[in-house]
């Protein structure tokens, strides 16, 4: 194999042994190795084989603060993929969603929000978790403040362009499961001041039958 250059961009990327060393690839040229006669030989690395590869090293398993970097560049390549797939229809995207959820989903791989400092203090801390354990930098958890403590992605996923879309695809979450409001009613008091209940009630989604049971 050999890198796509509009597909993976920067050479730290890691990859499997298979492919090229870039160094290699830029002595032999990308247009040579791309020529209809060496198909045989090389090809492209598709991306849900590098997938594969990637969600099963450390830098997307372990959760380290020290592999940083290389994390959100790698979060970065699939969620350009993730949009070029829609683009050539939903179907595309669906699978390509699907299957980055299957190799993502139980990996501690998406950075959260920490107190500043925190990270450098303990660089052998985690600062990632599962992706169904967060919540997106936009939702609004002041209704059950004091109830339990919730993490949000890092914002600094959202500045290097990773769409919400794509943490919602992998199981990041919205806002909270109404079955989290309901058992824990008695825990809860908005007498006072019943706005974080009505601000989280527009943005949740509710079934028929969880509007029954809020009657």
């Amino acid at each position: 194999y050999f890198r796509d250059r509009s597909v993976f961009t920067h050479d730290e990327l890691l990859m499997p042994s298979s492919v090229l060393a870039p160094s290699f690839q830029e002595r032999i040229g990308t247009r040579t190795l791309e020529d209809v006669s060496l198909r045989n030989w090389f090809s492209p690395i598709p991306v849900d084989v590098w997938a594969t590869y990637i969600s099963q090293q450390a830098v997307m398993t372990d959760g380290l603060s020290s592999d940083a970097d290389s994390r959100n560049l790698v979060l970065t390549v699939l969620c350009n993929e993730f949009r070029r797939q829609y683009r050539y229809g939903r179907q595309e995207g669906s699978q390509f969603s699907a299957l980055i959820r299957n190799l993502l989903a139980e990996k501690r791989c998406i950075p959260f929000e920490t107190e500043r400092g925190a990270a450098a203090k303990t660089p052998n801390s985690f600062t990632t978790d599962f992706p169904t354990e967060l919540y997106l930098p936009s939702a609004n958890l002041e209704a059950f403040s004091g109830i339990s403590s919730f993490r949000k992605v890092s914002k600094d996923l959202k500045e290097r362009g990773i769409s919400d879309d794509f943490l919602l695809a992998l199981g990041v979450r919205k806002s909270v499961n109404i079955e989290f409001l309901f058992s824990n009613l008695d825990k809860l008091n908005w007498g006072e001041n019943p706005k974080p209940l009505i601000n989280y009630l527009r943005t949740a989604t509710l079934s028929s039958q969880d509007r029954e049971n809020l009657r």
